[in-house]
């Protein structure tokens, strides 16, 4: 997706349905950029599925498909939980009733993902393995076991040459990831989740999000990890009205309504709706839950509440409850049970309802595992990636400025014209320069995961820089394009045309002023800005 559809398709998303000054506002703070960026679904970490907005759900199609359509992750950001009740041991149990599912094993660990790769760890909390690339390539959005003694997950950034949001595969026994499914062009791929399918088969589950004219299509599909097969198991129409969750465990399929409360509906994916007593039931917003590996449980915990009680599906019947630490905020789904994070611990539960602490994963997601066979020496595909980058001319013509602000021009543009990465960080490092209203605390990390969203901004700089400045003589420093300075010149518009085409910077034309990329640059030749959004 180029620059111009992005905007559109932004502008679309943000004044057709919504209130123009509170979505503005909503989109202009991230700073990042993000106004001008496709519709992405947000993964909610808390409930362990995705969220969407909805208008129609269509029914499910229960046969098999030809390839899978894709679409683009976004990272599961856990709530605040800076301020926290002392938590209890998680070892108070509560039997309910006698009825329970057929055994599964028991988990051996969990699999975190987050920030700085994957880590694994055994269930009395040691450190099996630590995986992780250098660089902006680090981070995990997401990751879960898939069922054979490998690793499924989605780099917040992906290394190139794959696309960005492509769902990598860490099969047992092998040292680099493959391909399991990459976003088609215009889409974003979000992983739902793992499951077990016929004859214990491994299945992941993922949408594919697709804008339209007024807002989004999703499509649910499932894959067979060992044929490759996929079944498409229909599409979600995004639009105004009430939100939905998207979950799974083995052949089971959750939807989660939200409105003034949640509400589950089941659809097993080949005998089609599952008559649950769950799905009569009015749940707090506030309440996580999460699919067994099986699709014949359902964990249900408050937010930052010490009680977790599993559930039957197909009976309604409470199994079992247990007592976690306070302050839980993400509840995860995984091969033999749960894993609840809390701000001092990971709390990893069987299907059965055994308990083990481990230490906290303050970030990320924590996801329970059976059986693993990643070795040390596996990487996750980042370490030798190159980085999106297109060298472009560093000639710039002569414009009339104090020679400091020429010289810092004509460096800035130099550096970005040949791609110089880890140039233009040290000079803003040393200039302290504003790359971003959000979070630019590395200014590499920043760029990459720019590009890789499709994005340029080296690229942006030089040939920003090659645009007629203006001054702001109050404040002493010279900003390109003039129209940041100056929306009223009409020459600058034009200019901005030959870099982002006449539609895109049509789309930014209905904003007040001009809050696309802009560079501005002091008197003194300190590089004070790099900057979109407001």
């Amino acid at each position: 997706m180029n620059t111009e559809e992005r905007i559109r398709s932004h502008l679309e998303a943000t004044t057709s349905h919504l209130v123009a000054e509170d979505r503005l506002e909503e989109v202009m703070a991230e700073g990042r950029r993000r106004q001008i960026r496709a519709r992405t679904a947000r993964v909610l970490g808390a409930a362990a599925v995705v969220a969407l907005f909805v208008g129609v759900l269509s029914v499910l199609d229960t046969q098999p498909s030809g390839p899978p359509v894709a679409t683009d992750p976004t990272a599961s950001v856990p709530p605040d939980t800076s301020s926290t009740p002392e938590t209890p041991a998680p070892d108070t149990t509560t039997e309910a009733t006698t009825t329970t599912p057929e055994a599964l094993p028991e988990p051996a660990g969990v699999i975190v993902g987050g920030p700085d790769g994957i880590t694994v760890l055994d269930r009395e909390g040691n450190t099996l393995v630590e995986l992780g690339d250098s660089g902006p390539y680090a981070g995990i959005s997401w990751v879960a076991p898939d069922r054979q003694g490998g690793i499924l997950f989605q780099h917040s950034t992906t290394p190139m040459p794959w696309e960005q949001g492509t769902v990598l595969r860490l099969a047992a026994g092998a040292t680099e990831p493959s391909q399991v499914v990459a976003p088609p062009p215009g889409s974003t791929l979000v992983p739902v989740g793992t499951g077990v399918g016929e004859a214990g088969r491994p299945l992941f589950y993922y949408l594919a999000d697709t804008p339209t004219g007024d807002g989004s299509v999703s499509r649910l599909t499932a894959i067979d990890l060992e044929s490759g097969e996929t079944r498409d198991l229909g599409t979600i129409e995004h639009g105004p009205g009430a939100s939905v969750g998207v979950d799974a465990g083995g052949l089971v399929i959750d939807l989660v309504r939200e409105g003034d409360c949640r509400e589950h509906s089941f659809q097993h994916i080949t005998e089609g709706p599952i008559d649950s007593p769950l799905s009569d039931e009015c749940f707090p917003r506030t309440t996580m839950t999460a699919l067994s590996a099986d699709g014949a449980t359902m964990a249900f915990l408050p937010f930052q509440g010490t009680e977790l009680v599993v559930r039957s599906v197909r009976t309604g019947e409470v199994l079992w409850q247990r007592q976690v630490p306070a302050g839980a905020f993400n509840l995860w789904s995984g091969e033999g049970g749960w894993a609840v994070q809390t701000p001092d611990q990971t709390v990893l539960v069987s299907a059965s309802g055994e308990t083990w602490s481990l230490p906290p994963a303050e970030e990320g997601m924590a996801v329970p595992y059976v059986t693993m066979d990643v070795g040390m020496d596996a990487g996750l595909g980042g370490d030798s990636a190159a980085l999106p980058c297109r060298t472009t001319d560093a000639d710039l013509a002569s414009q009339d400025l104090p020679e400091p602000v020429a010289a810092t021009r004509r460096q800035l543009a130099r550096l970005a014209a040949s791609c110089d990465y880890e140039g233009l960080a040290e000079l803003a490092r040393e200039h302290g320069t504003t790359l971003s209203f959000g979070d630019a605390s590395d200014p590499v990390d920043f760029w990459v995961a720019e590009g890789r969203q499709g994005e340029d901004p080296l690229e942006i700089l030089a040939r920003v820089l090659a645009t007629t400045p203006a001054q702001d003589t109050e404040a002493g420093y010279w900003a390109w394009p003039a129209a940041h300075l100056d929306p009223g010149d009409e020459g600058s518009w034009v200019e901005l045309e030959r870099i982002f085409g006449p539609e895109t910077v049509g789309d930014l034309r209905q904003y007040e002023g001009y809050l696309g990329w802009r560079v501005g640059i002091a008197d003194d030749g300190t590089w004070w800005f790099f900057v979109a959004g407001d």
